[in-house]
C-alpha cells in the first residue's frame, strides 16, 4: 500500500476494563503509525483540563475508521453502547466512516446493532480464546490495514435524501479526501463555539491558492451536514457573484415558501454558509448571519 499523504484517523471505542487489550492492539498497530498510514485516538489521549465529552465527540465525528472493542464490559457501558457506538453506526450507515467490531472477550453479541458488520479476528473468534493471542492481534492488525485501504471507497457523495432540504453545494464529495482530521476538528470546534454567541462570528481558512481550502470546506459540509438545517454555497470571487447569490437565495426562499426554515435555522445557529474565494486568499465559513439579515429574510 502506498504511503498516504496524511494518516487515516482511527477512533477506538472501548470499555476501560478492557484497556489492557487496547494497549496490546495499539502496539500491534505501531507499524501502520510508523508508516504514516494511521493516527490512533482514544480517550486516554485527552489532556488535563480539556472537556472530555467534547474531545470524544469531535474525534468520533472526524475519524474515518472506528474500532469497537467488544466484550461484556463494552455492552454494559451506557456511554460506549448508547452514545459512542450509536453515533459510530450512524456514520457507518451514511458511508461517512468504516466501523470495525473487534471481539476481545467472549460475549453473546447476537442481534447486537453491529452484528451485520464483519468482525475481527478471523471467524469472529474473540482474541482471548485464541491459543496464541499474539497471532490473534496480528490477524486484527492485518484486518485493520485492509480497512484503511478501503477508506477512499467510502461514498463520494451522500444520498440526496439524507442531506438538508436546503442544500446547494456545487461539488460532489471527494472519495480520495484523506487526513486533515485536525483541521476539520478545529473548524468544527470554532463553528460550534460560534453558536453559543449572540452575534455572527465568521471563520476563515486562509492560505495560498491550490492548498485545498475548497476541498476542506466541501468535506466539512458533507461530513457534518446532519448538524445543519440549511447549507448554502456562496460564490464570493467578486461582489457581483456574492450579490447574485443573495438574490438567488431570496428567490429560492420566496418560491419555496420556506422562509421560516431559513429564519429558524440561522436563529438557532443551524444554518451554514460557505463562501470560498481565492481573491482574498481565504475560504470563509460562517455558521450564522447577522440579526439584521435574519429579520430581513
Amino acid at each position: 500500500m502506498a504511503k498516504a499523504s496524511t494518516p487515516v484517523e482511527i477512533f477506538c471505542c472501548y470499555a476501560h476494563a478492557d484497556e489492557s487489550w487496547l494497549r496490546k492492539l495499539e502496539t500491534h498497530l505501531s507499524l501502520l503509525k510508523q508508516q504514516g498510514l494511521i493516527s490512533l485516538w482514544h480517550d486516554r489521549r485527552i489532556a488535563p483540563g480539556v472537556d472530555w465529552a467534547q474531545a470524544i465527540d469531535t474525534h468520533l465525528e472526524t475519524a474515518s475508521v472506528i474500532l469497537l472493542l467488544v466484550s461484556a464490559n463494552f455492552l454494559a457501558s451506557d456511554y460506549c453502547y448508547g452514545i459512542e457506538m450509536k453515533r459510530a453506526l450512524e456514520r457507518d450507515a451514511a458511508n461517512e466512516a468504516r466501523v470495525v467490531p473487534i471481539l476481545v472477550r467472549p460475549v453473546d453479541w447476537t442481534d447486537a446493532p453491529f452484528a451485520h458488520l464483519q468482525a475481527l479476528p478471523t471467524d469472529a473468534k474473540p482474541i482471548e480464546l485464541w491459543r496464541n493471542k499474539e497471532r490473534a492481534l496480528v490477524d486484527v492488525a492485518v484486518g485493520i490495514r485492509r480497512a484503511i485501504e478501503d477508506v477512499p471507497l467510502l461514498a463520494a457523495s451522500t444520498s440526496r435524501t439524507a442531506l438538508p432540504s436546503t442544500w446547494n453545494i456545487p461539488y460532489p464529495r471527494n472519495p480520495f479526501f484523506l487526513g486533515r482530521e485536525s483541521e476539520l476538528a478545529e473548524v468544527r470546534h470554532h463553528l460550534q463555539a460560534g453558536r453559543a454567541t449572540a452575534i455572527s462570528q465568521p471563520q476563515a481558512l486562509s492560505g495560498l491558492g491550490g492548498i485545498g481550502k475548497t476541498q476542506l470546506a466541501v468535506e466539512y459540509a458533507y461530513r457534518f451536514y446532519h448538524e445543519y438545517q440549511v447549507v448554502l454555497w456562496a460564490r464570493a470571487e467578486s461582489q457581483c457573484n456574492l450579490t447574485q447569490f443573495v438574490a438567488e437565495t431570496v428567490r429560492l426562499c420566496v418560491r419555496s415558501q420556506n422562509w421560516r426554515i431559513y429564519a429558524s435555522a440561522f436563529r438557532s445557529r443551524t444554518g451554514l454558509v460557505l463562501q470560498p474565494t481565492d481573491t482574498f486568499g481565504a475560504a470563509f465559513i460562517s455558521p450564522i448571519v447577522s440579526a439584521n439579515s435574519e429579520r430581513q429574510m
